[in-house]
């Protein structure tokens, strides 16, 4: 049976970039779908060894809800005490 032997120029590894930055364009793209004014984040979560995403999202209210995060302006918390 003849060997096959790989090619002396051929790089072995491909140039990829490494998962973290991977994960963290999805971050960014998912933040996109953002319905608040205010701040677009999106989140990937990951297994510790990056194997596996385990889920992802973007805030922003449930569908179906109004938008209540259309203000520029950071929500003034309250105190019961306060009312």
């Amino acid at each position: 049976m003849a060997q096959v032997t790989p090619h002396p120029e051929a790089d072995p590894e491909p140039d990829r970039i490494p998962l973290e930055e991977v994960y963290m364009r999805m971050a960014e793209e998912l933040a996109k779908r953002s319905t608040c004014a205010r701040l677009q984040v999106g989140s990937v979560i990951t297994t510790g060894d990056l194997t596996q995403v385990l889920g992802i999202g973007y805030n922003g209210n449930a569908r179906g809800l109004p938008n209540r995060c259309d203000s520029n302006q950071p929500a003034v918390a309250s105190s019961p005490a306060q009312k």
